[in-house]
């Protein structure tokens, strides 16, 4: 029923957004008082716009894929070529966290076959 008049609601909001752009003019009921003049314009009024603004709990939500914030920390052995950097953007994490959560490593003497701990993020 719910999707029923969603779907109403969005073909009424097309069908609106799809007129030529001009609004056709709407006769008044109010007459021209006769000391007006005869060539006064009548008043036009532009028609209404419905719009549905759907409510939270009518959209429902997809299950979000895992993204880098729910990675497990895991171990990581250097190999050749790794600088911190390297690593720090093959985890998605920066170069800090990666030193932070191994404060004996020297960044910039790294060696083959170190086991770094890369943090969950």
């Amino acid at each position: 029923m719910r999707r029923l008049a969603i779907a109403l609601a969005g073909a009424l909001l097309v069908a609106g957004c799809g007129s030529s752009g001009t609004p056709a003019p709407i006769a008044s009921s109010h007459s021209p008082s006769p000391s007006s003049s005869a060539g006064a314009a009548t008043k036009t009024v532009a028609p209404a716009t419905a719009t549905a603004t759907p409510s939270p709990t009518d959209n429902p939500t997809a299950t979000p894929a895992p993204s880098p914030s729910t990675v497990a920390a895991q171990n990581y052995k250097v190999v050749k070529n790794d600088t911190f950097t390297k690593i720090a953007k093959k985890f998605g994490i920066t170069v800090a966290v990666l030193q932070a959560a191994n404060p004996k490593v020297n960044p910039n003497k790294l060696t083959i076959g170190t086991v770094l701990k890369i943090p969950a993020h």
